[in-house]
């Protein structure tokens, strides 16, 4: 009896396994199309995976959809893409993840259907799954209410993850003493730390130009001046090129940037 139970298990499943591989496959070249940037030709491929069961897939179309990749951009239904995806219950997915975090993009971008509330319950589950830029966005969120120890928590937590942004933001805040921050004041050890490990990766990250800007200006002025670094005039001017290259160094005003 027990065999035969099995049996009957396995036959009931092999549809459902094949559903699987074919909605797999059709993910497989969605995606290669759409890093290729042919959206067009990636949809059906994506919208079979989707309709197949792979919730990753709305992601991947929220993302076409958003941006624009090689079809006309259309919000309203990358937010419904998203929504599928950030509302699956995959246990494990980054693409889950990122989904969250797209709708508080879209939010941000003044694009969204959702109330900045339920766009932040978004962003808080983004968070706690431990996307890096969400906890600094969170963080942001946090300060414009006035929740400055949640505010801080949640800025420290992306330091520590290694988001360029935060990095940017609390070596700066370091530098600056702004206490609404770092509740220390300056500490140019930490300013010099953080905004070494934000110029790492900050040529390739989606930072505003006043950013860049300003983060090396800071290491510029540590250089320069021996603060947190042993001073090196040739490094110094370095960075202060490459705050040049950004913009004008003398119009740049890092109080204005992290209020």
């Amino acid at each position: 009896m027990r065999r035969f139970l099995i049996y009957i298990v396995a036959v009931l499943c092999l549809p459902f396994c094949a559903m699987a591989d074919e909605a797999l496959d059709n993910y497989s070249k969605g995606v290669k199309l759409y890093w290729d940037g042919n959206g067009a030709e990636a949809l059906p491929y994506l919208e079979k995976s989707l309709g197949l069961g792979c919730t990753d897939a709305a992601y991947i179309i929220g993302e076409l959809y958003t941006w624009g990749i090689g079809i006309p951009k259309n919000y309203a239904k990358a937010e419904n893409y998203y929504k599928m995806a950030a509302n699956s219950k995959v246990e494990v997915s980054q693409n889950r993840t990122e989904a969250r975090f797209s709708i508080w993009i879209l939010h941000q971008m003044d694009v969204s259907t959702l109330t900045e509330k339920e766009a932040a319950q978004y962003l808080c589950e983004a968070a706690n799954d431990g996307l890096p830029d969400a906890l600094y966005e969170l963080g942001l969120y946090y300060k414009r209410h006035a929740k400055f120890g949640n505010a801080r928590k949640a800025m420290n937590e992306a330091v520590e993850k290694g988001s360029v942004h935060a990095l940017s933001h609390m070596g700066l805040a370091w530098y600056e003493g702004n206490r609404i921050w770092t509740l220390e004041g300056i500490d140019y050890e930490k300013a010099f730390q953080y905004l070494s490990e934000a110029a790492e990766d900050i040529e390739q990250a989606p930072i505003t130009n006043e950013v860049k800007c300003a983060v090396y200006l800071t290491l510029s002025k540590c250089y320069r001046f021996g603060r947190g670094v042993k001073a090196d005039i040739k490094k110094a001017n370095d960075c202060n090129d490459m705050a040049a290259k950004y913009g004008d160094p003398t119009a740049i005003d890092v109080k204005k940037i992290l209020n």
